[in-house]
């Protein structure tokens, strides 16, 4: 059954923010390319607690030395509209030749949808303890950094057995808590616009196009991001 209240604005919502994403990327001095392959899998278990977590792959292909690899097993508690997560992110960045990074990304966050009518929107809160380690020569840095999202999904199709089609939009913005100027570098606010496909209630693939700002380091770094994301999401 299409859904016909949402059909309409998901593709024009849609579309702008492709648009968005291209011209943003266009409009900066350099324009990185990314990407990202996920798996996310979580176990639910009785009184509202969920086992999560993903791994994943991630090239740059304006450097296609770079590449990165994430763990992140994490933990949540749902009550009411409201969702309590933790975890700990592991992120391997390799550039081969010149440097390899290990950050351990400890995290708390919150999750709650309001309002729920006639469009539903959710936030998300994140703090994010932030462990560099140059594996090289042994030197290590410390950031703080707090995260805000806020987001919505249109939906295009959907039946009682669970499977649909979806759209996700989400914006966010990155805080970093740090009053060196010079050093304060990394993302600073991000657009994602998708595509997901639900096989049942267990099961879905989502394909993200993300527009991200990058503060630079040293000009080491792009003023934009351009992402393709490929997710691959299993409850068991």
């Amino acid at each position: 059954m299409i859904v016909r209240p949402f059909r309409r604005s998901a593709l024009r919502l849609a579309a702008a923010a492709v648009i968005l994403c291209a011209g943003a990327g266009a409009r900066g001095a350099d324009v990185g390319y990314q990407t990202w392959f996920d798996y996310n899998a979580g176990w639910k278990t009785k009184g509202g607690l969920t086992l999560f977590g993903d791994v994943g792959l991630r090239r740059n292909h304006v450097d296609p030395r770079w590449w990165k690899y994430v763990f992140r097993p994490s933990v949540g508690y749902e009550f009411d509209r409201w969702t309590l997560a933790g975890g700990i992110g592991n992120f391997y960045t390799d550039l081969a030749g010149v440097l390899s990074i290990y950050e351990l990304r400890p995290w708390q966050g919150a999750r709650v949808s309001w309002p729920g009518a006639p469009v539903r929107l959710t936030h998300l809160f994140r703090l994010e303890e932030r462990f560099f380690f140059d594996t090289d020569d042994g030197n290590s840095l410390f950031r703080l950094r707090f995260r805000y999202q806020v987001g919505t999904r249109f939906v295009w199709t959907r039946s009682g057995s669970g499977w649909g089609w979806y759209s996700p939009l989400s914006v966010e913005a990155f805080f970093q808590f740090d009053d060196n100027a010079d050093e304060r570098f990394g993302e600073q606010a991000r657009v994602t616009a998708g595509i997901v496909r639900a096989f049942n209630p267990r099961f879905r693939v989502e394909l993200d196009l993300l527009w991200q700002q990058t503060a630079q380091l040293f000009d080491l770094y792009s003023d934009n991001e351009l992402y393709l994301r490929v997710r691959v999401f299993q409850v068991f």
